[in-house]
């Protein structure tokens, strides 16, 4: 991708009006290649933040075992039933169980605009791959004729 945003994102010249002048298939492939761009972008936004979810997750697992043992331990030592103690516990596993909840709407509602930008996505490269296709042995100015069609 950097070798890409160097040679053809940088410059003001890679647009799709200017492209389309050139050929309604270089116009589709500088959309095809833009869309590509803000994927990356995006994409390297997501999985850093899927990988902190996997690793709250993991260590919310580890502090609750902890914490659970611990009051055990002080159970034991007091003498007193497990069970008020334990309703603690329970009341801080649904605390937490609701703040995943609304994270999880949060993404949710995320991946929902995602799923719809990409399949926007794969008929923008489909266009221009058809686009390619159709007019790869039309000339210049069949091309132009047939576009303004």
């Amino acid at each position: 991708m950097r070798l890409i945003r160097a040679n053809y994102l940088s410059k003001p010249e890679f647009d799709a009006e200017n492209m389309k002048q050139v050929s309604a298939a270089a116009e589709g492939l500088c959309f095809w290649v833009k869309a590509i761009d803000i994927y990356n972008k995006i994409a390297k936004v997501v999985e850093p933040k899927k990988e902190k979810l996997k690793k709250s997750e993991l260590m919310h697992e580890k502090v609750f075992r902890a914490k659970k043992t611990l009051v055990k331990i002080i159970c034991l030592k007091e003498k007193t039933p497990f069970k008020t103690k334990n309703a603690i516990l329970q009341e801080d596993k649904s605390k937490f169980n609701r703040f995943l909840e609304n994270e999880r709407g949060r993404w949710d509602s995320n991946l929902k605009v995602l799923k719809i930008e990409y399949e926007v996505f794969k008929r923008n490269c489909l266009i221009g791959a058809v686009y390619v296709e159709l007019l790869n042995n039309v000339d210049y100015d069949e091309r132009k004729v047939l576009l303004l069609l």
